[in-house]
């Protein structure tokens, strides 16, 4: 079934990450203002995602990065997040040691997109790990 953009962006926004925040607060210390900061870039991490389908994201704020991580540790819940908003399993890769001149231009790239999407990059942006292209 074809989703439209503007579903998928509200599918984004609806996400329901309570408990996630919740764990996230607790393991790492956060304030609540730490962590709704890291949900704002990790939803626009969804949405560039979502936008520019087949191709990876190579560039995610450290803290999202972080939400991500624990986000997919509710498995089931993670799973059916991504059937919403792509259609199927965002798959997460970490980046091996020696950062590669090829990863230095996609993250280059996605710095772009944030700044193109949002008006600004991300506070932090690390590329420690990456989504391999929507599968929708």
């Amino acid at each position: 079934m074809a989703r439209s953009a503007a579903s998928v962006r509200r599918a984004i926004e609806a996400l329901k990450l309570d408990d996630v925040l919740s764990r996230v607060i607790e393991e790492r210390h956060w304030s609540e203002t730490q962590a709704q900061e890291a949900l704002v870039w990790y939803r626009n991490f969804l949405w560039l995602a979502y936008k520019h389908g087949k191709k990876s994201v190579h560039a995610i704020n450290e803290d999202s990065d972080y939400l991500w991580h624990a986000h997919i540790t509710f498995t089931k819940k993670y799973s059916r997040d991504c059937d919403r908003i792509f259609g199927g399993f965002l798959d997460h890769t970490p980046v091996a040691k020696g950062f590669a001149e090829q990863n230095r231009k996609l993250f280059d790239r996605s710095l772009h997109w944030y700044e193109e999407e949002f008006d600004e990059s991300p506070p932090n942006p690390v590329i420690e790990c990456y989504n391999q292209g929507a599968k929708g």
